[in-house]
């Protein structure tokens, strides 16, 4: 083997399962020293399993990690670090109120010698080899992180991983926070540490990125390993079908959905800085109305706003042609709107009470009444949607918290159909779930779009928007690229390209 193609890191047959869901099966990845190796794939795609089994928090259930051609065992963080393997986080894990130098060496200062005190000179001059060693540039080891832009807290990220002697650097949407210009200046310090031969696993949602700064690029699809590709010699076509190149799953029911032309919902210029921009849609009653996005998109962000969870800076919202103020939940609902939120864990349970006081939770007024229970009320509120929604417990006080994924899920979804909304917005509502359960709440979402409940879905996974949705709305750092409504055009590959940023079609606008 070449030296321009000495393998850094090599994974095979690497596995690993959690309850219902198989996160990695048999992947296999290869970095050569001094590359730049992109690793994508949709949300979901095992991504995070992977890099996770690297990093030592997760152990993989079977298969071997080699390092420099050793086979190596990784079963927490300190192991994966005495390894030379490094990640930079999306999330930076720096302490803002320490020095450049105090972070570097945290844990590892230097001492005066024949002391136990912090040799503050020294510790600062090794960070500033350090930094003339790396090519860092305009960076005082003096100077408080908090008072760094992002891009250079990044670098102080990474020089504290070569400080410990890191042979291979994982960055995690290295760029989701940074300005053009901080993309430029990170990525001119990657081709520095190419010419130190050390290599990066490089994750990004970003396409374009990869073509600018990756030597190959590996795509991951439901957890498998599907192809290794050099970037001289792909496309950006190539590896879009790679990313979504599954057939359609046999549940999907091959169905119209019949909804009407009454709007229901009109969103107009909904802003918030740093979350979305200008976001303007409609939703009719009876329709699914699919929003598809990458992580960063902005999608989850816009239902919280909508929803009256956090404040918005600019737009309005119509409910029935009548212009609305939704500044909390308690006004959203009274204007007929409910959320099942991404986390049904943190934001739709309390887990430790059971199945008959999380159905009624939003619905005390109802059958409370001078703080006496009206338990008839209370029953037929919770007969009815354990009936309805084929909840599965031994009984109505069975303690949520014990109850599988989907079960759980449904105990959500029929507290805020308890409210009767007129609008219901699903949040990653098949997250964690098994694909028995995913088939009853595809059915349960085309049954309340039959009643007339406009329903807005929000799902990583490109099938469901895709077999599921009446017209789709695709974002992309927070803005809308797509407001996609002829049928034909819903599709794996469109909808992809403009989830990546691709420009508007013929067929496409927003708004509408």
């Amino acid at each position: 083997m070449s030296a321009e193609h000495e393998i850094a890191l090599l994974v095979e047959h690497v596995s690993k399962s959690f309850p219902g869901v198989k996160a990695l099966d048999d992947v296999h990845f290869e970095l050569r020293k001094g590359e730049v190796h992109c690793l994508i794939g949709e949300n979901g795609a095992g991504k995070s399993t992977f890099i996770k089994i690297l990093g030592g928090i997760y152990q993989p259930d079977e298969g071997q990690i080699y390092i420099d051609g050793q086979s190596v065992t990784i079963s927490n963080v300190s192991d994966a670090q005495k390894n030379g393997i490094s990640i930079i986080h999306q999330e930076l894990c720096l302490a803002s109120n320490l020095t450049v130098a105090d972070n570097i060496y945290l844990g590892r200062e230097p001492l005066k010698p024949g002391s136990r005190m912090i040799d503050v000179k020294k510790k600062n001059k090794d960070t500033e080899a350090l930094f003339e060693k790396l090519g860092i540039e305009q960076i005082d080891p003096a100077d408080l992180v908090s008072a760094l832009k992002t891009s250079k807290q990044q670098m102080v990220e990474i020089a504290k991983a070569l400080s410990m002697k890191a042979k291979i650097i994982i960055m995690d949407e290295p760029s989701s926070s940074l300005t053009n210009n901080e993309v430029e200046h990170l990525f001119g310090f990657m081709k520095t540490l190419k010419e130190k031969n050390i290599p990066v696993i490089y994750i990004s949602h970003r396409m374009d990125e990869v073509f600018e700064i990756g030597d190959r690029v590996t795509v991951f699809r439901d957890g498998a390993y599907i192809d290794t590709k050099e970037i001289a010699e792909t496309s950006r076509e190539e590896l879009i079908t790679m990313m979504v190149g599954r057939r359609t799953e046999e549940f999907f029911q091959d169905e119209e959905i019949g909804y009407t032309n009454e709007e229901v919902m009109r969103v107009t210029g909904l802003s918030r800085k740093n979350a979305f921009d200008d976001i303007s849609f409609r939703v009719c009653k009876g329709e699914v109305l699919g929003f598809f996005g990458l992580t960063g998109a902005g999608r989850s962000e816009t239902a919280r706003a909508i929803f009256g969870i956090d404040k918005y800076e600019k737009g309005e919202i119509y409910i029935d042609g009548k212009k609305v103020l939704i500044n909390s939940p308690k006004k959203a609902i009274r204007h007929g709107l409910a959320l099942v939120p991404e986390n049904r864990k943190e934001e739709g349970l309390i887990l430790i009470n059971h199945v008959k006081f999380n159905l009624t939770l939003t619905m005390l007024e109802e059958y409370i009444q001078h703080l006496t229970a009206n338990k008839e009320v209370e029953k037929n509120i919770v007969d009815y949607y354990i009936e309805k929604l084929s909840i599965k417990a031994p009984d109505k006080t069975s303690l949520c918290v014990n109850m599988s994924g989907g079960n759980q899920q449904k105990v959500v979804l029929g507290k805020w159909l308890a409210t009767a909304p007129k609008i219901l917005i699903l949040d990653e509502p098949t997250r964690g779930i098994d694909v028995g359960t995913k088939s009853e709440i595809y059915r349960i979402i085309r049954n309340l779009a039959k009643e007339g409940i406009a329903v807005i879905l929000i799902s990583s996974e490109l099938p469901e928007i895709v077999n599921l949705s009446t017209r789709v709305i695709v974002m992309y750092e927070g803005r809308i690229t797509a407001d996609i409504k002829e049928k034909d055009e819903i599709n794996q590959l469109n909808i992809m390209h403009y989830a990546i940023g691709g420009s508007r079609g013929a067929n496409s606008s927003t708004g509408g």
